[in-house]
């Protein structure tokens, strides 16, 4: 994890190690999870709700804002694998004091100025790699702990880098690291690997959610755009999603998702990337008095493997065709990535963007 502090004219990192202690079990329930994120238009509030018969009518609750009722609207009905109703209201820049289920949410109007990077925190359990990991040993799997003490941080701001979804197999008879843990694309693995042990910094400060490789659209896809993604939710899993923009007080944030990268399609995907930072070095350059923060779950610029026993691989030579085609606007400052399992920060003395690598959020 990395705290940042962000100032109008640069940026300092602190690099942060927490300390854990081995105090808590593992333990899935179905519960109610508001939180607060940026998405394509303003903050939304987003809040999940069980729903225990599907034939019922399914309605969100009640809310207010600044003690005045308002409407929250569907975002994604129950269904048998996902049988949590979603809802979400769109909250004005006015918006000081938001109330749901006698859940109070106050926003700080004050600038961004503390925040925290965190990514790939899942509980890893996959058979092609025969990896299990041990889901209720907070020192092997401390994601709990992490979310405990971000809150004790005081954020303005959570960027998570991607990759919520871990527990894609089923533990192997005789190992105790995952037994009886939920597995594969439903409501039970995203309450086990991300809304429980989450719980603790969803309440915290708004969210920034970018897309990982592990919400593509064989794998945790469905889950993404029911949850987290910026956009309202799809009938349909998008393989390559449009790049999203939020302009904050003293910071701007170009969000761009590089879950996908197929080898056998090079060429188009380094056309589509490479459209894609055209957009992103067109927003960048309209406010040149603001620090720009591009994040990209892929890091364009990386050393090191998540394999033992392996020299450093680059796995981002679609990105990087694509930054070569179109390079990156002078006034981007750093590029906030996860996907590799360790913190990594590379400088190139103003030539490019920073790279920051924050995928060291729990995961292996």
């Amino acid at each position: 994890m990395l705290i940042l502090t962000a100032s109008w004219r640069r940026v300092t990192f602190i690099i942060t190690l927490l300390l854990l202690t081995p105090t808590w079990v593992c333990s899935a329930t179905m519960h109610s999870s508001p939180w607060l994120q940026h998405t394509t238009q303003v903050i939304e509030l987003i809040e999940t709700s069980p729903i225990d018969n599907l034939q019922t009518h399914q309605v969100c609750p009640n809310m207010s804002i600044n003690n005045k009722s308002s409407k929250i609207q569907v975002r994604a009905l129950a269904t048998v694998h996902y049988p949590t109703l979603v809802c979400r209201t769109l909250l004005p820049l006015s918006a000081h004091q938001i109330t749901l289920n006698k859940q109070l949410f106050a926003i700080n109007p004050a600038p961004v100025k503390r925040i925290i990077l965190i990514g790939d925190a899942g509980c890893k359990a996959h058979d092609y790699e025969q990896f299990y990991q041990f889901y209720n040993n907070p020192s092997l799997w401390p994601s709990h702990q992490t979310s405990t003490q971000i809150t004790l941080l005081n954020p303005d701001l959570i960027i998570h880098t991607g990759d919520y979804i871990y527990r894609e197999s089923p533990s192997p008879k005789n190992n105790d690291n995952c037994a009886n843990t939920p597995f594969g694309h439903n409501q039970a693995t995203w309450d086990a690997d991300w809304f429980t042990p989450a719980t603790p910094m969803l309440l915290t400060a708004p969210f920034i959610f970018s897309r990982g490789n592990h919400e593509t659209y064989k794998r945790a896809g469905e889950g993404w755009f029911r949850y987290l993604a910026p956009r309202h939710h799809f009938d349909k899993c998008i393989e390559n999603t449009s790049p999203w923009f939020t302009t904050l007080s003293s910071l701007q944030l170009a969000i761009l998702d590089t879950a996908s990268i197929k080898t056998t399609q090079q060429k188009a995907l380094t056309s589509l990337y490479s459209g894609q930072l055209n957009e992103i070095n067109t927003y960048s350059n309209r406010q040149s008095n603001k620090p720009v923060w591009s994040i990209s779950h892929r890091p364009f610029w990386g050393y090191g493997t998540n394999l033992p026993n392996q020299i450093g691989k680059r796995k981002t030579k679609i990105l990087q065709k694509a930054v070569k085609k179109s390079p990156l606007s002078a006034s981007i400052d750093a590029i906030i990535s996860g996907h590799l399992h360790f913190s990594q920060l590379i400088d190139f003395h103003g030539l490019r963007p920073t790279q920051i690598i924050t995928g060291n959020g729990g995961s292996d």
